[in-house]
């Protein structure tokens, strides 16, 4: 299951993040994501990636995927990535 969202980003005025939950017994990577989306223009494909394992993507109470909950949790991780020199890059 993957679900993307956009966060405020001074490049591309809305970068894109990725939340992709692994299959039961599955494992994917976000370089692996990345790796799928070489041939995505820049402005199109994530700029960062989170992964959950299988049964943690957040859902609201009619079990779809809560894009609210994964707002507020991008906006926190961007936060973060900035403080690293993370994210407002093209």
């Amino acid at each position: 299951m993957v679900a993307v969202v956009g966060v405020e980003h001074d490049v591309f005025s809305e970068g894109i993040m990725a939340f992709v939950e692994c299959l039961d017994g599955q494992t994917v990577s976000p370089d692996d994501v990345m790796s799928a989306c070489d041939d995505i223009s820049s402005y199109s494909r994530p700029s960062h990636v989170v992964t959950f394992k299988a049964g943690e993507m957040p859902l609201n109470r009619v079990a779809k995927t809560d894009y609210m909950l994964l707002k507020s949790k991008a906006k926190e991780i961007v936060q973060e990535l900035r403080s690293q020199g993370k994210w407002d890059k093209a």
